[in-house]
């Protein structure tokens, strides 16, 4: 007999089956995936309660104020946890949100388009691009990583100069970053007579130039 056939043998004569074998409902628990995560929460919420329960974070308006924001990043969370679940990996995921957000102003506020028109081709623009990308995983070989992180660059390059060509006022210059009469986070405005420059630099002008901005 072989060394096999006597293991199977023995573990039938002892009634020690592995298969068969009686497990607690506390180990079954314990082997859940998700427990980890669940009690990770739990805890956050008792750390929490302990140190910010007088502040009115767990009352009506402090729990709407932060689910607001879970609801938003859990929606995000969905998608990069099945690639991630693939083993795959999305780095445009952010410049995206802002992608769809052009894609729903432009056409909503400067073509005149219905507001649900333009979310819905923001949707169009957005599986599109996912179809892009996940065939060009596919088809090329290239790791996700890579063609994301060139999807994220493009998106971005895509967002800013669709920012600077629509949204300006009418004296500023086709290429100002400046959104009507307030700067943006480059920080940079359009002086009359001077043209683009640093904030901190128009404020050494004499005064006399100053008050023309």
């Amino acid at each position: 007999m072989s060394v096999k056939s006597q293991s199977i043998q023995s573990k039938k004569q002892s009634g020690q089956d592995e298969r068969l074998k009686k497990i607690s409902p506390l180990r079954v628990l314990l082997n859940r995936p998700e427990l980890g995560a669940l009690g990770g929460a739990i805890l956050v919420f008792i750390f929490f309660g302990i140190v910010a329960g007088d502040t009115g974070m767990f009352s009506a308006y402090g729990t709407l104020n932060f689910l607001d924001v879970s609801a938003n990043l859990g929606i995000i969370a969905i998608a990069a946890a099945m690639l991630m679940i693939g083993g795959e990996f999305d780095l445009s995921i952010g410049s995206m949100i802002g992608f769809a957000g052009i894609c729903i102003a432009i056409p909503a506020i400067y073509w005149g388009w219905p507001l649900w028109m333009a979310i819905v081709f923001a949707f169009a623009m957005a599986v599109l691009i996912g179809y892009f990308n996940g065939i060009m995983v596919v088809k090329s070989g290239l790791p996700s990583f890579i063609v994301t992180l060139g999807g994220l660059f493009f998106l971005r390059g895509v967002t800013e100069v669709s920012y600077r060509a629509f949204n300006r006022a009418p004296d500023q210059t086709a290429g100002s970053t400046t959104v009507t009469e307030l700067p943006d986070i480059k920080n940079i405005i359009n002086v009359p007579g001077h043209g683009e420059m640093e904030r901190d630099a128009a404020k050494l002008l004499p005064n006399d130039q100053l008050l023309e901005i």
